[in-house]
Formats: C-alpha cells, structure tokens, sequence
C-alpha cells in the first residue's frame, strides 16, 4: 500500500501546514473544509486511478518484452520465472500491492502457457507454478511494505523538519522581541532619566499632594536650599505659609478654584516664608494625578524660589518710573529752550484771528453788511484759532507727564508735528532744513510723545550746533528709511562735529557741551530709543558736522 496516513488525517493535515505557512487563520468554518476535502479526494482518486494504470501498463509492456524475448531464445521456465520475478520487484518500487498482484497472475499465466511443458497449454506443474506465484506476492508484498515504511519515515523527517524549522522561527521571533523588549526598556530607562534630570535641574524641588492639597512628598534640591524647611511642610498645605493670602485674595480664589476644578496650574507665583522665616517668592506648577478608576489622587508639580527674579522685576519698575520723570524733566526742559519759538507759534495765528475779526466786524458794519466777505474773516479766524490749538496741544502734550502709551505711530507724521515745533528756532539761527521722508514707511509700535522728545532734541542740538558756523552754509537733513523689520531716522548737521573720542561720551549722563547746558538730554534719549527696542547712535559726517541715527522696531500692519 501507498500511504500509512488515512486520508481525512492526512488532508486535514495538509491543510492545516498550508495554512501556517501562508499566514492564514488557524481554523476555518467546518462546511468549508469538508467541501474542500471532497474536492481534494476526487482529484487524488482520478490521478491515483492514473498513476496505477500507467504502471501496470508498463509491467505489462515489460513482461511481453521479457517472455517474447526468452521465447525467441528457447530459455526453460527457471531463468524466465527468475526474470519475471525480478521484473515485479521493480515494479513494485514505484507502484501498489493490488497492481502487483494482476501482473503476479498474468506472469503465471504466461509461464504456463509458454514455457511450461507442455507449452502453449495451462497443463503445467502445479508446484513449481504456485512457488512462483507465492514468492512473487510475499516478495512484492514485503517490498512495497519496505517502500511504505520509507515513505512514512520520510513523512515524519519531513514533518519533524518542518516542525524544527518553526520551533527556529518561533525562536528567532522571541529572541528579536526580547531584544527590542530590552531595547524598549532601557530606552524607557533613560526617558525617565532624562526628563528626572530636566525636571530636577529646571526646578528647584519636586513635590506631591494629596487629594486634600496637603504636601506628601518634597524632594530634589528643597532640602539644600536653606529658605525651606521641606520636612515641616509635609502635611500642609502652601497658603498655610502664604503671606499675600489676604493681599492678594483674587489671585489665590482663581488659584483654588483650580484646584477645586482638577485642572492643571502653571507658574503660580505667591509670597511664602522659608525655614529661617525669611520672606522669598516661589513658582510653582502642577499637574492632577487620577486612579485608574479615575479617582482624584492630588497633584505632583514643581516649585523653583524666585525671589530673586521677583526683587529684580520691581527693581526695573522702579527704574523706569524713576526714567520716566527723568524724560518728563527734559522735555519740560527743552520746551523751556523753545519758549520764543513756541510763544511766535502762538501769537501768529493769535495775531491773523484778531486781524480777521476786525475785518469781520467792519465788513458787517458796511450799509449794506458784505455778508460774504465776512464769511471768509470768519473762515480765516477758525483755521487760525485751529492752528493755535494744536501748537498748544502739542505742547501741553510734551509737557504732559503721562504714563507710558505704545500705539502704532507713522513716524513721518510724527516728524513732521516735531518740526513743527521748531520753526522758529530754525529760522533765528538760519539753518536751512531738508526733509527726506520715505514713502510706505512701515508703522511703529511705540509712544508718540517720547518719539518726538527725542526728534526734537535731535533737532535742537543741531540748531545749537550750527549756531557757531559762520560764512559755511547751516545746513540740516532729516530723513526716514525702511530696513529690515526697522525704521531709520537721520539727522544730520553741517556743523563743526563731534571729536570721534568723545562720540560716546556725549550720551553718559551730564556730558555737556553747552554753556547751560544740564547733559541729560543725549542720556535720555538713548533710555527711551532702547527702552523701545531699538538703538541710538552717533558718527561723523563725511564732510564736517555730526550724524545721529536710531532705529525703531517695526513691524507691517495687517489691516
């Protein structure tokens, strides 16, 4: 027989390697596999039914070479009978036991009729025909068992093979997830190495609370700094120890509202007291920790002593209210310096509003009123009363001491206002001005009274320095450019200049040049243009005078 495996085991095992090895689903539904079994058995009975006929033909075809062959030669019945036999065994090698068994009788036959005595008749010795026939069936018979036996040997190598080759696989694949487990791990490892070390060195302790915002746990570097006592807070909460609790209510009933609502907080700052009872400033931050069940645990955060930065941050305040008066002072002081050009700003139009009313008064006395003529006086004495109110607002404006106010600001126009301001003053000293002013100039984010305290000390100053040229042209030119995210403003004299040593030295506080001169103005301006983020400085002219220039952060507006 051919095959050891029944064949319901042997299909279904069939399949099942099939399926392993084409990365299919374990099982399958049972209607499919039984539909697919019969299948399966009605292909293998056709081909098996092939395979048999095929061989027997051939065992067929072989004994009628070997008896016409023996006969054409007149061999007895032994070395025929030996020959037939060996032609079985062959055969039997590649075919099954019930095909072996036709050939067996049709050896016999042929035997009998042809080269048993007396031949062409079925006469022969019985014993001799039945020995032959007996031998040739156990011969076949333990052949094709050996070839069985083989054939299952080979199945079971070929099984055990297979069966190696996943328990290999199936090796190969835990020793690589092991691997990447450990990779994962240490990576997990040095993750939270890394981010303890973040959070150790960008704070200066961690904590922990309950659900109760008592302090659980203080830890890192609180137990160095010698402002806390981390081991007396345990247990506590941080406005047991606050110092604004009442001074700044607002801001700790936001603080607990937080808290009450289980949201995270970030760079709370409040006064606290340290271990020695010194007053400090803490931030802190903190997330909200829940159960599994999604139960309010408390919050983990950390907290950093900014006493320093808090200190730092009034110190600043101070010194820009304290920069503040300073640039009131020397803007009432420079419009001290421009009282005659200010008091001939006034009186000009002052002096066409009166002119113009008399012309009014007389134009309505006329037999009759000359009514239209009036109405230009009239029209005359309002542009010039306008033209007064601003001069006296600009004025009272610059005077004005009034907290910081940034607005967007055109620079040309604010140039212009200033100058303005400076008519007379540039016509006592006959100083020919030139303006330059860049077209789409970009706006500026600033204070429009300290842009123009500082254009008009600029200007003043060049006045003053032009003042002492004689038979030299006086000559003055302001100008506006854009540069990159920067608006440039120029002026630049044609005076006698600044010694290149002392280019510095004229915006230190109290350096002055001038008989009266306080030497606050250069300082002051310098405080303003960089309290504005940008910069003022100084440089010779190519020919002679001086140039100063500063720059303004700008930015496009984008409606």
């Amino acid at each position: 027989m051919k095959e050891q495996t029944p064949p319901v085991i042997e299909f279904f095992s069939h399949e099942a390697l099939r399926r392993d090895h084409e990365d299919l689903p374990p099982l399958s539904s049972i209607s499919s596999q039984i539909s697919q079994f019969i299948k399966w058995k009605r292909v293998k009975g056709h081909t098996g039914l092939l395979h048999e006929a095929r061989y027997l033909l051939l065992g067929l075809v072989a004994l009628a070479g070997v008896s016409a062959l023996y006969f054409w030669l007149s061999l007895p019945l032994v070395p025929v009978a030996f020959t037939y036999l060996i032609v079985l065994v062959l055969l039997a090698l590649v075919t099954d036991f019930p095909s072996l068994i036709v050939l067996s009788f049709i050896a016999v036959c042929w035997l009998s009729y042809f080269f048993a005595s007396p031949i062409y008749s079925f006469s022969q010795v019985f014993s001799t025909i039945t020995a032959f026939l007996i031998t040739s069936l156990i011969v076949n018979f333990l052949v094709t068992k050996v070839r069985a036996e083989q054939r299952n040997h080979m199945l079971a190598h070929e099984t055990l093979r297979d069966a190696t080759q996943k328990l290999e696989a199936t090796n190969n694949a835990l020793r690589i997830e092991n691997a990447e487990r450990s990779r994962v791990e240490e990576a997990l490892r040095e993750s939270e190495a890394r981010f303890r070390d973040y959070a150790e060195t960008a704070s200066d302790w961690l904590w922990e609370t309950g659900a109760d915002h008592k302090f659980t746990l203080l830890t890192g570097h609180a137990h160095d700094r010698p402002g806390l006592a981390p081991g007396d807070r345990v247990g506590t909460t941080r406005w047991q120890y606050a110092l604004d609790v009442e001074s700044e209510r607002e801001k700790w009933q936001r603080h607990w509202d937080t808290l009450n609502d289980h949201l995270p907080f970030r760079n709370f700052v409040y006064h606290t007291t340290g271990g020695n009872d010194s007053a400090i400033y803490v931030r802190t931050s903190g997330k909200p920790v829940f159960g599994k069940d999604g139960a309010f645990l408390g919050y983990r955060g950390t907290g950093t002593d900014v006493t320093a930065e808090v200190r730092a941050d009034r110190a600043e305040t101070e010194l820009r209210k304290v920069q503040a008066g300073l640039a009131h002072v020397s803007r009432v002081t420079t419009l001290g310096e421009l009282t005659a050009s200010l008091a001939h700003e006034v009186n000009q139009p002052l002096a066409g509003v009166v002119s113009s009313a008399d012309a009014c008064l007389h134009w309505l006395a006329a037999q009759p009123p000359n009514v239209d003529k009036a109405r230009r006086a009239t029209e005359r004495i309002a542009r010039d009363a306008k033209r007064a109110s601003d001069v006296i607002g600009r004025v009272r404006s610059l005077a004005k001491k009034a907290p910081l106010q940034r607005t967007w600001v055109d620079m040309n126009e604010t140039v212009e206002e200033t100058i303005s301001l400076t008519t007379r003053e540039l016509t006592q000293n006959s100083v020919t001005l030139e303006t330059q002013l860049a077209r789409d100039l970009p706006r500026v984010w600033a204070d429009r009274i300290q842009l123009q305290q500082v254009i008009l000390n600029l200007i003043i100053n060049a006045c003053e320095a032009l003042s002492v040229v004689e038979n030299e042209p006086r000559k003055l030119f302001v100008s506006t450019a854009s540069e990159v995210e920067a608006v440039v403003l120029t002026v630049r004299d044609s005076g006698f200049g600044i010694d290149p040593e002392e280019i510095e030295a004229v915006f230190e506080a109290f350096h002055t040049t001038k008989p009266g001169g306080v030497g606050m103005g250069l300082a002051v301006s310098r405080s303003i243009i960089e309290a504005h983020g940008g910069r003022l400085w100084a440089e010779p002219n190519e020919l002679r005078g001086a140039i100063f220039k500063f720059t303004i952060p700008s930015k496009k507006e984008s409606g």
